[in-house]
């Protein structure tokens, strides 16, 4: 179980890039302090934590680990996805301003009314919020957490992500309008590079060439703790 949180944490932080980017604005709308930055980035971890608990529930129903390469490679294919609309999507702001979905409008609501609230307690609603929000990234890390096997798993892999995407997030609420425009458009130069890279590791992991460490030939067992196993 260790070992899913160690992953959670590791996907967590390799995607601070992706996150300062996507959900920066966000954070940069707190209200200075740092106790009510660290409850907000806690809300949303839960929010991850509790979307572990449903990606490990799939497992109750599908044998997941029969299918880890595939898996793998969906991971890949997410990050490849998220590649190509930093490459060219958002460059084209106009086709893609005014296509929020009902539920991304929806939590942005949430968001918004919680942000206005004094107390921690709305801080906490604020960061569940952030984490209900329509997330590349989130939906790769969910493809992994479902490949875990085992709920407990799952929830401790989706737990560490979150946890590892608080450091970098953290450290642009605290520092806020300090930071300079041109770091950030450094950050928005090499975060589609990144992506690619990280689709590239991820769909050779999948391709199970032999390679040790990355792209390992992983044997197929059946999960015997499947609900879809013959006792």
């Amino acid at each position: 179980m260790e070992g899913s949180l160690i992953a959670g944490l590791m996907l967590g932080m390799a995607g601070s890039l992706h996150c300062i980017g996507m959900c920066g604005p966000l954070v940069l709308m707190m209200p200075s302090g740092w106790l009510g930055t660290v409850v907000y980035h806690l809300g949303r971890t839960l929010t991850y934590a509790l979307l572990g608990l449903i990606a490990g529930l799939l497992f109750q129903v599908v044998d997941i680990q029969a299918f880890q390469s595939e898996f793998s490679m969906g991971i890949g294919f997410v990050f490849l996805s998220m590649w190509a609309y930093q490459r060219w999507g958002i460059s084209k702001q106009g086709s893609v301003a005014g296509n929020e979905n009902g539920l991304k409008k929806g939590v942005l609501t949430l968001f918004s009314t919680a942000m206005k609230g004094r107390h921690l307690g709305w801080r906490a609603v604020a960061g569940m919020a952030n984490g209900l929000l329509p997330c590349g990234l989130v939906y790769g890390a969910m493809m992994a957490a479902v490949g875990q096997g085992t709920t407990q798993g799952s929830i401790l892999l989706m737990s560490g992500f979150g946890l590892g995407t608080i450091p970098s997030l953290f450290v642009l609420g605290l520092l806020g309008n300090k930071i300079t425009q041109a770091v950030r458009k450094t950050w928005s130069k090499w975060l589609p590079w990144w992506l690619l890279v990280m689709a590239m590791l991820f769909l050779l992991r999948g391709m199970n060439l032999g390679i040790p460490y990355l792209s390992p030939s992983v044997q197929i067992n059946s999960h015997k703790g499947s609900c879809c196993h013959q006792r």
